[in-house]
């Protein structure tokens, strides 16, 4: 699975589905627009650090969603 994941081209699919379903960027401040104008260097750099096991993930942003109080 992991050689499946590092590969240039599962991970053009993936941007191509992320892009297709309207997504506005991730918790790293880069945008859409702007990942698709650098995919081209992006997404090797990325397969390359996925197969050395050198990528670092981001921390998530992590929201608190209050709860509806009940009323009887």
């Amino acid at each position: 699975m992991r050689d499946t994941l590092c590969q240039e081209g599962t991970l053009y699919a993936a941007w191509n589905l992320i892009r297709g379903k309207g997504a506005t960027g991730g918790v790293d401040g880069v945008g859409i627009e702007a990942f698709h104008v650098a995919r081209r260097t992006e997404i090797p750099r990325l397969a390359n650090e996925l197969r050395q096991g050198s990528w670092k993930p981001q921390p998530y942003m992590e929201i608190e969603v209050a709860k509806a109080k009940k009323t009887n």
